[in-house]
């Protein structure tokens, strides 16, 4: 126990006794072997059973405090021996200790927690706390997250990538162990406050927000006896809110949002589909028009010009039909198609997604337009063989005549043939045929999203077109 106590005053005051210069390398060497020394004594004396039978509970929980703020706080140390020995030594602690004293443990290592200090401390205590989460006793969990959410809020907010990969890392073991805590303000606090890092220009920090996000509205219950699919369904609505309506002359600036709401829409997918129960609730018309929305924005975003976006887009759209739910899967088979988009303007609620009168009635005005288009080809048709008839027979008439009104007709010909082809005429006609090659071959071609027809054969076609045909 007296080693135990020199090691860690030792320890303190070399943290504040002021570092040697460059130039005295043996002092600092020295020094360096000197923390070394006293991590390996603090590591063996805190795991010695000997120590555990002889002195009481209350004392080994006053060394092991002041132990693990002196062992945390050489994770920080200029020297990467010290620092490597200094984890190794936390390590060798936690595993010897987790089974008899994990509540003082865990108390330890949330002090570093709310400390939200150096990068290198704040991530060794979030992995360790996550790894000792499981052991808190229930009586105690709630009391837990009252204290931790605000120091997790503050972490979040932090733009260090090792930071916000370990935040990731931990969530999701620390709320499966107190979601079912948590209170619906604490979540939609957490999500609303990572929900920004997904619209960061660090794609590290955009996959790490996204796993946050997404731990967090799986494995929170918010108080609702542990109905998940709640937060599910809202955080990826509001996900999606940041995308719909479609602003298509702001894409080319906002790669990085497109890309993290996909990718976080695609971690929330993955979770949806693992509760059938989400796609049959009460909630499962707005499940549904969600869903559509997120396939109409995939479809949408494999033509932009942003590498990533298209990238991710079609990551997402690859989940999202990989095992849909029965609704998303009766609406992509439907014959009859999805008749109105759901991107380009905002919804205020659940719309029904396949109209059947609108359905009959915009087959009967394409019935209609299609005979009309046949009668009046049909009449241009004889109007033209009339007109080349009369053509002919005046040509005969005129080869019987003299020479002076042969030549005479021919020029009088050759006016009208000149009026009737103006230079403005020809160019509008010309305008008119390309308009109508250009109508053609859309028809001719993918189609549109809202044809009456099976959605996924558009889907098929698209991708098709985008990435398998030359153009």
């Amino acid at each position: 126990m007296e080693k135990l106590v020199k090691a860690v005053e030792s320890l303190k005051l070399l943290e504040t006794m002021k570092e040697p210069s460059s130039s005295s390398s043996e002092k600092a060497s020295a020094r360096v072997r000197e923390k070394i020394s006293h991590c390996l004594t603090i590591s063996t004396a805190l795991t010695s059973p000997a120590l555990l039978s002889k002195v009481s509970t209350a004392d080994f929980s006053r060394s092991l405090t002041v132990s693990m703020e002196s062992l945390i706080a050489l994770l920080d140390d200029a020297d990467l021996d010290v620092r490597t020995t200094a984890e190794e030594s936390v390590n060798r602690v936690v595993n010897a200790l987790r089974d008899t004293h994990s509540g003082r443990l865990q108390v330890e290592l949330y002090k570093e927690i709310k400390k939200n200090g150096s990068p290198r401390c704040l991530t060794a205590a979030l992995a360790r706390f996550s790894h000792l989460a499981s052991l808190i006793r229930p009586q105690k969990c709630r009391a837990f997250v009252v204290n931790l959410v605000p120091p997790l809020v503050k972490i979040a907010r932090r733009k260090e990538e090792a930071v916000q990969q370990a935040l990731a890392d931990a969530a999701t073991k620390i709320f499966a162990a107190l979601g079912k805590f948590t209170q619906e303000s604490e979540v939609r606090l957490l999500v609303k406050t990572c929900v920004p890092n997904l619209f960061d220009a660090s794609a590290s920090v955009r996959r790490s927000a996204a796993a946050t996000v997404a731990a967090v509205a799986a494995l929170c219950s918010g108080g609702s006896g542990g109905a998940e699919s709640d937060f599910l369904l809202w955080t990826l609505s509001t996900l999606l809110d940041f995308l719909v309506p479609v602003n298509v002359d702001g894409e080319k600036g906002n790669a990085s949002r497109i890309v993290g709401v996909l990718l976080c829409a695609k971690s929330l997918v993955v979770r949806i589909y693992e509760r059938p129960a989400v796609a049959s609730g009460d909630d499962a018309a707005i499940l549904l028009q969600r869903l559509v929305q997120l396939y109409e924005l995939c479809l949408h975003y494999i033509g932009s010009t942003e590498h990533t976006v298209v990238v991710q887009a079609l990551e997402t759209l690859q989940q999202l039909l990989r095992t849909p739910p029965k609704c998303l899967r009766s609406v992509l088979l439907s014959p009859s198609g999805i008749k109105r988009s759901h991107v380009f303007f905002k919804q205020s609620g659940a719309l029904p997604l396949v109209d059947e009168n609108a359905a009959e009635e915009e087959e009967e005005e394409r019935r209609m337009l299609h005979d009309l288009e046949a009668a009046s080809a049909s009449e241009e048709e004889a109007a033209a063989r009339e007109h080349r008839g009369r053509i002919q027979i005046k040509e005969d008439s005129i080869q019987e005549e003299d020479d002076g009104d042969e030549v005479e007709a021919e020029e009088k010909s050759a006016g009208e043939a000149g009026a009737t082809i103006h230079p403005a005429a020809k160019f509008e006609g010309q305008e008119n045929a390309d308009k109508a090659g250009r109508e053609e071959k859309v028809l001719e071609g993918i189609g549109s999203f809202c044809d009456a027809d099976l959605p996924i054969i558009y889907c098929a076609r698209k991708i098709t077109l985008s990435f398998l045909l030359t153009r």
